[in-house]
């Protein structure tokens, strides 16, 4: 449990640097047009931060997926991580509906079967999306 709690308290440490740093980079990028050029290299820092706060923050949290898949805080805070930093909606919803179907098993809540239908593995960024939106946009219908 100390790994387990050490390991999410870092890659949430990284998550929220990476939402810092992007507040940062495009409030100096507000100023460029009064202060030009002299705030580039403040914003390049920033990127160069940016990248090294994702990177670990995604690692962190990879491995931390490989050691406890059922975590529904881990499973969360991830998907929020997929989406407001890998900008990957499909992967958030996707790990968002594990978290919730994680979250009624520890409950002893059966999912209905409009949402046990959405259990399938995240599209993969190769144009599947469109197709898993569209499906899943024709089951909820149908419902």
């Amino acid at each position: 449990i100390m790994e387990f709690d050490a390991g999410l308290e870092k890659a949430r440490k990284m998550h929220t640097m990476c939402l810092t740093l992007m507040k940062k980079f495009w409030r100096l990028a507000q100023g460029y047009e009064k202060k030009g050029y002299s705030v580039l290299p403040r914003m390049a820092h920033h990127v160069e931060e940016y990248g090294r706060c994702r990177e670990v923050a995604n690692t962190e949290y990879s491995y931390l997926l490989e050691l406890y898949p059922s975590s529904t805080t881990l499973l969360f805070s991830y998907s929020s991580f997929c989406d407001t930093v890998l900008n990957d909606s499909d992967k958030c919803e996707h790990y968002k509906h594990l978290a919730m179907l994680s979250q009624a098993a520890q409950e002893g809540r059966v999912l209905d079967e409009a949402e046990a239908a959405l259990d399938r593995p995240a599209p993969s960024s190769s144009g599947d999306s469109e197709g898993h939106r569209l499906a899943l946009q024709n089951q909820l219908a149908s419902c």
